[in-house]
């Protein structure tokens, strides 16, 4: 998987790059879809360390063209300033899938009513 964690990234990464001069809401709209795809597929119980992982790094990626577009660099853009914008586009990671044994359950017994 985490071969498939940096592809993505480097997907990702790539298209910040295209997406430089955009507007902020309009990148984090297009990251949030994008975010909300990995974590509704890999959103697996057991996986919560890895999904925050993948959202660390998307928000640095991120914070990188974001600072380059400012002409104030490392003062203009900190990491709290990033998490204002960012808590409005992404939402923090949870794990969307229940247990097998949970899921199989819930089936059993609805075929028993």
């Amino acid at each position: 998987m985490a071969k498939r964690m940096t592809g993505t990234l480097a997907a990702f990464k790539e298209q910040l790059k295209r997406r430089h001069h955009d507007r902020l809401g309009n990148t984090g709209r297009w990251l949030w879809s994008g975010v909300r795809g990995w974590r509704q597929y890999y959103g697996v119980p057991g996986n919560f360390d890895r999904l925050e992982q993948f959202d660390d790094a998307v928000r640095r990626l991120w914070l990188v063209p974001i600072r380059r577009r400012s002409q104030r660099g490392r003062k203009g853009w900190t990491w709290a300033r990033l998490s204002r914008v960012d808590d409005r586009h992404i939402a923090k990671a949870k794990i969307l899938h229940p247990y097998p044994n949970i899921r199989h359950h819930a089936r059993l017994r609805a075929r028993a009513v």
